[in-house]
């Protein structure tokens, strides 16, 4: 068979099931404990926890989350693909009060949890023991993906549903069916939504490769009614899960025009960091030392243990599973292409392979690997159960030959290496840390002999698990200070910080140094004004505007602050041409506007307000309001991101046309008298593709339940 077990057997989950879900559950707690008194560390005040409070926080107040005016002078939200605006699952945290830095926390234990238990699922396909499923699912949560990633929600968010997607592919690639075909649909729409897409462009050729291979088995076995059910099964899935992800495709497809990050890279914009071989075996002198390892701490672990390890090679041997030496290959490819720059196999796949220019971080593809070496690290564990191994002298002689090689490097490093090689380069640190692993190494492993030599297969097993456990929450508890979590900063620290301030009218355009003095606010970074609901006009954001990109670079080239009130009235206009920019800093006075859209036949036009009133009303997400007060026609300035979206209607009936101004902004042309000018962000054909989605979301949930209570 081209799969190793069938899949026709009852999937319910039963009471052992449960309480492996608990177990898992408490694994995980305990593992990733400290994230109840500290907040993640890094990027997760960079960039994730900001967009997640804006967007619950919106939600809490009626508000659909589709633009954000605070970061980088408003940006679409809705078109950032690591936003995830139309992520379902997320706005199950709306329904429990205010979204702070432990509600995150919570967010990220519980996406851990969800991959888990995936992994659980998944390594049943391989192995017919629950318990073995039990311990993959565990090493998969506290593998160096979720460990080194635990600050980019967005990745985590991938790892969870990676697994379940990789079993329903198989399964409806096995025995196609509707249920298995609307699952996979729903978790390759999770993934879509509310993961970094590199991760769903990678999935895409592990799809592809697995359904190119089982149909040309199917062919040559001649076996065309199982070719036909795949392929429609497989089309079902396409299709739903296309209607599932409309929302999210269609902002993805608009932010290509828009943004800076929205088209193919050059590949010398590709991110340098890689993964390290050495941390399979090395993870705390690898994943914690800068000074020799000199790319980015979070991007280069593959930890999964030093058992683990042990047993993947034991599965290697053992292994007569088609389908895991399939996985093996993607999954050795998948490696060396995350390696980026420093292998030629990622350059190939960015020139050869579509979509791959658009993934800027290559050490993504690692995922891959870590679940295959699990997967063949379980089917080694099943080996040991069935007592083979324990018989086997090429095991033991293996172990102690581990052994030696691990006792001499620990002495070579200690007394050569670090006598005579201690340079800029070559840190006690790192010495420290390395002879911590090689102790370490030498200790499980001299484990693994005794064991294998003077007890039972039974005894074996339980005394593996407990050995692989422990060392993974040490795992977990050491390299988790410098990956996971913030360990200067409570949640009580960020109370204050995240309170709900409702929806205030600022006073100008801000930057986050300055709200962080402002707030006393000097535990948080960047983004600082999705907290205070105050605009700034920088941002750390990766998602960028191009026409703000171009301004943010005009500024922080001269080192100046853009000083401007949400929304003044200039007296001058100038008109200049397309992809120039003004030589002077931008002020209330004047104003400078792109020739294409300019229908005056003089390049500078000059107004007289000293008689006009204005004044900010209303400022929401998508709803700015102005109150407009002038005895003649003036121009007014709106100091948030212009997009073909916004529309200005004067007293809630008039439209006026909006035009680009100061090259990011937006200006309208308000007759004289008193008006109320309203700008709004508006995308109806999403909000109803939302709809939509929810609807069909809800149809396949219910039939997904019917099937459930037929099957008992």
């Amino acid at each position: 068979m081209f799969f190793y077990r069938s899949l026709k057997k009852n999937t319910i989950p039963h009471r052992v099931d449960v309480l492996h879900y608990l177990l898992l559950l408490l694994a995980i707690v305990i593992g990733y404990s400290s994230l109840f008194c500290h907040p993640i560390i890094h990027d997760f005040f960079n960039e994730f926890f900001p967009q997640r409070f804006f967007q619950i926080n919106s939600v809490r107040h009626g508000i659909f989350p589709l633009w954000n005016p605070y970061q980088s002078m408003g940006i679409p939200a809705h078109a950032d693909p690591q936003a995830t605006t139309f992520y379902m699952p997320v706005y199950l945290f709306a329904l429990f009060g205010e979204y702070s830095s432990f509600s995150c926390s919570v967010e990220l234990i519980l996406h851990i949890f969800v991959g888990a238990v995936g992994f659980y699922y998944l390594t049943q396909y391989f192995v017919d023991n629950k318990r073995i499923a039990l311990l993959s699912g565990v090493i998969y949560s506290m593998s160096g993906f979720f460990v080194g990633n635990s600050m980019h929600l967005s990745w985590i968010i991938a790892g969870a549903w990676m697994p379940w997607l990789i079993t329903y592919t198989l399964k409806i690639l096995e025995i196609p069916n509707l249920a298995d075909s609307i699952k996979c649909a729903i978790v390759a729409s999770f993934l879509f939504s509310g993961g970094y897409p590199g991760f769903f462009i990678g999935f895409s050729y592990f799809f592809i490769l697995l359904f190119s291979v089982r149909i040309i088995k199917d062919f040559k076995n001649e076996n065309y009614h199982k070719i036909k059910n795949v392929i429609l099964f497989a089309s079902i899935t396409i299709f739903l899960f296309l209607l599932l992800s409309i929302p999210s495709l269609l902002s993805f497809i608009e932010a290509q025009k828009l943004i800076t990050r929205g088209e193919n890279l050059l590949y010398s914009q590709i991110s340098n960091d890689f993964p390290s071989l050495l941390s399979l075996f090395i993870p705390y002198s690898v994943n914690n030392e800068s000074s020799i390892f000199s790319s980015d701490i979070t991007m280069r672990s593959l930890y999964v243990g030093v058992v683990t390890i042990f047993f993947a090679v034991v599965g290697l041997k053992e292994n007569k599973n088609t389908t895991l030496w399939l996985l093996l290959s993607f999954a050795v490819i998948s490696l060396l292409i995350s390696y980026g720059k420093h292998l030629p196999f990622h350059k190939l796949a960015f020139y050869v392979l579509p979509l791959f220019k658009l993934i800027r971080i290559p050490t993504l593809m690692r995922l891959f690997f870590i679940i295959v070496v699990i997967l063949f690290a379980a089917k080694g564990m099943d080996s040991l159960s069935s007592t083979f191994y324990n018989k086997s002298k090429r095991g033991i002689f293996f172990c102690i030959f581990t052994f030696l090689v691990a006792l001499f490097g620990f002495f070579f490093t200690h007394y050569y290496l670090k006598s005579y090689y201690v340079n800029e380069t070559f840190t006690l640190s790192f010495y420290k840390k390395l002879e911590f692993d090689l102790i370490f190494f030498v200790i499980v492993l001299l484990s693994v002999v005794l064991l294998q030599k003077f007890f039972s297969s039974r005894i074996n097993i339980i005394t593996f698990s407990v050995i692989i456990v422990v060392d993974l929450v040490l795992h977990v508890f050491i390299s988790g200070q410098y990956t996971i979590y913030n360990k200067n900063i409570t949640h009580s620290d960020l109370k204050n910080i995240t309170e709900d301030r409702g929806w205030p009218v600022p006073e100008k355009l801000t930057n986050a140094v300055e709200l962080i003095h402002k707030h006393n606010a000097f535990m948080i970074w960047q983004n600082a004004g999705c907290f205070f609901k105050e605009p700034e006009w920088f941002s750390y954001n990766p998602f960028i505007l191009k026409r703000m990109s171009s301004l943010k670079d005009f500024y922080k080239e001269r080192n100046q602050n853009i000083s401007l009130p949400i929304v003044f009235m200039p007296k001058v206009i100038e008109r200049i041409a397309e992809d120039e920019f003004p030589q002077n800093l931008l002020n209330t006075d004047t104003a400078y506007i792109l020739d294409d859209f300019s229908n005056y036949s003089t390049d500078t036009f000059f107004y007289d307000n000293s008689s006009s009133q204005i004044k900010l009303e209303h400022y929401k997400p998508g709803l700015i309001s102005v109150r407009f007060s002038a005895e003649k026609d003036l121009p007014i300035v709106l100091a948030q991101s212009f997009t073909p979206s916004w529309i200005c209607k004067m007293d809630n009936s008039t439209e006026l046309d909006i035009i680009p101004i100061n090259n990011v902004m937006m200006s309208v042309f308000v007759p004289k008298g008193n008006h109320i000018v309203e700008f709004y962000y508006q995308r109806p054909l999403l909000m109803f593709f939302w709809t939509v989605q929810i609807i069909i979301f809800i149809l396949s949930l219910l039939f997904i339940v019917v099937m459930v209570f037929k099957q008992k």
